[in-house]
């Protein structure tokens, strides 16, 4: 042949050369070109002038690839892999997220947007718990790669993404508007911080008006004026509006009370009769006895939350309501406003740790295909 790209290869079946062609030259002459045909394919002659080449099922050869490495050989280091990664930040995240929902369910709440609340972190972070667990363990054997922890990292953060009303909601207006999986994360991202936000700005911030409408009067005594202020500041200084009918209370009258998170006068020995005894019971009243520490609530329940109250209720009442225990105590004992920032501050810490789960996995993979042809025909100068 001719050309001095083309190497001489041997012959087919039927006799005719076969050439393997290099990167040839342009062509200076017309009479140097020649015609490729790959399987031998020929179309009908053009030009006479033309050589023709027919190569059968040869093509360049490729260096050969490498076997993708198993998990047991991957090449991570231990800083790119660590027990975080591998599943224990997704573990952490979602027992704590169970176990606040476990709390605010034996808490008995009040409402259905609570209970809600509840029995979403309860399953959600269960989930989150147990696929982790399982992801920790597959990847401390051997048995994934770096990438597949990222995934099944990612896959937790959106499990946890639906553990509250607000994550949930925005994970739906997400999907909807985007129609992928990435809308339905970023959405349940920004439900869950505006939940937290909403939260703890309306607790903090009521309380915080309340104490500025408080203000800082001379006499904080309980009996003289602490308790008359704290009514005004909470609307309660009209007795028609605090009073209801109750038989099991005197005169078949019950009443609104004010139920102190830190008593005013507390049990010998305890926490806060220390605090009492080291500042005074003068300074003690006059931190104490502020809206921030007291909490607006029916005799009923100011009864079953507080073992002095309930000594001085008659003994039929005390048949019908034993008093209140544990985690349902607690969350009607702690006011309102500090339930209710603790619960946004909580939310917006769980929703960033969630987003982090599946900050590092940007998610895209490049594959490398090559597709072969069958049959090609091309015009490549020869010199």
């Amino acid at each position: 042949m001719p050309s001095s790209s083309a190497v001489y290869f041997g012959r087919d079946s039927s006799g005719n050369p076969v050439y393997v062609l290099g990167t040839p030259a342009s062509a200076s002459k017309p009479e140097q070109a020649a015609e490729v045909h790959i399987h031998g394919l020929r179309p009908p002659p053009r030009d006479d002038g033309v050589a023709e080449v027919h190569v059968h099922g040869v093509r360049p050869s490729r260096p050969p690839k490498a076997p993708p490495p198993r998990p047991e050989n991957s090449p991570d280091t231990d800083g790119e892999r660590n027990f975080w990664n591998r599943g224990g930040a997704g573990l952490l995240l979602g027992t704590a997220t169970g176990a606040i929902g476990v709390v605010i369910i034996l808490s008995n709440p009040v409402g259905w947007v609570a209970g809600l609340t509840g029995a979403l972190m309860l399953a959600s972070g269960a989930a989150a718990s147990l696929s982790s667990g399982t992801e920790l363990g597959a990847s401390y054997t051997g048995k994934t790669t770096a990438a597949q922890d990222a995934a099944m990292n990612e896959a937790v953060s959106a499990t946890l993404g639906t553990s509250s009303p607000g994550g949930l909601l925005g994970g739906v207006a997400g999907t909807v508007y985007t129609g992928t999986s990435q809308g339905f994360e970023q959405g349940a991202f920004l439900g869950g911080l505006a939940e937290g936000a909403v939260s703890l700005g309306a607790g903090a911030g009521r309380m915080g008006a309340r104490e500025l409408r408080f203000g800082r009067p001379r006499n904080m005594n309980w009996g003289a004026a602490a308790r008359a202020r704290n009514q005004q500041v909470y609307d309660l200084g009209d007795v028609a509006a605090r009073s209801r009918s109750n038989p099991h209370f005197p005169r078949s009258v019950e009443r609104i009370e004010l139920s102190h998170t830190l008593p005013r006068n507390p049990a010998p020995g305890s926490l806060s009769a220390r605090v009492r005894r080291s500042i005074g019971p003068r300074q003690y009243e006059r931190i104490f006895n502020r809206p921030f520490n007291v909490t607006p609530m029916w005799a009923t329940e100011h009864a079953l939350i507080d073992p002095r109250r309930y000594q001085f209720m008659k003994a039929p009442f005390q048949l019908l309501y034993p008093p209140l225990t544990g985690p349902a105590r607690w969350a009607r004992l702690l006011p309102p406003w500090l339930v209710q920032s603790s619960y946004g501050g909580v939310r917006i810490g769980l929703t960033l740790g969630e987003g982090s789960l599946a900050g590092d996995n940007d998610g895209d993979t490049e594959t490398d295909t090559e597709a072969d042809t069958d049959v090609v025909s091309d015009s490549l100068p020869l010199d």
